[in-house]
């Protein structure tokens, strides 16, 4: 398994627009050698995530996924996919609910969600309570990206696009209540800021 990353941001590790995170995932830049599976020349096309290699190699070593264990495995196998099968249409979802590197990089929390060709970004900050001398409240802050014209993510359509904006801050939302996933805390009140998609304070 080897990879390239452009022509995507070349940044830091864990930053919204990350490799899978900001772009296609491993499609289509990473080369896959897999005897009996993948042939010479074939291009499987499809989004996949990290959390899918524990899945796939699982399967390639021949050793089941314990039936006590299924329900903790997030990602998929991707041997099909890779055998020429379609990828199946799947929310994939990356959630950081914390600040990395206050000295630099300095990566404020986000979670983001890929859904087809879309990816959006939440970011956590804008959920807070205003700060600042003006009290000024932006409201929830979003960047939205269809990764198949701008794999770079240059472009952002949140402004042009609010439904879609809202139609996947909907998944992410339901996504992230389902995993049970710890959301930011603010510092002001201690409690945890509410999930994207609520737009209340």
């Amino acid at each position: 398994l080897a990879g390239a990353d452009a022509p995507l941001r070349p940044l830091v590790w864990h930053m919204p627009h990350f490799w899978g995170i900001r772009g296609p995932g491993i499609e289509p830049y990473s080369a896959v050698r897999w005897p009996g599976v993948t042939e010479a020349g074939r291009v499987a096309r499809g989004p996949a995530i990290t959390h899918d290699l524990f899945a796939t190699l699982v399967s390639a070593a021949g050793a089941p996924v314990p039936v006590a264990h299924l329900d903790a495995v997030d990602g998929i196998d991707l041997g099909p996919v890779l055998a020429g099968a379609d990828a199946p249409l799947r929310p994939l979802v990356w959630h950081m609910p914390h600040f990395w590197g206050i000295r630099g990089p300095g990566i404020e929390p986000y979670s983001a969600v890929r859904l087809g060709d879309h990816k959006l970004i939440w970011f956590h900050a804008a959920a807070m309570p205003p700060r600042g001398e003006k009290g000024e409240n932006t409201g929830p802050r979003y960047e939205l990206y269809d990764l198949r014209a701008d794999p770079g993510e240059r472009r952002d359509l949140a402004e042009a696009e609010p439904a879609r904006v809202a139609a996947l801050a909907r998944v992410l939302r339901e996504c992230l209540r389902g995993a049970d996933a710890q959301l930011s805390i603010d510092a002001a009140t201690g409690r945890p800021i509410s999930l994207p998609g609520h737009f209340g304070r």
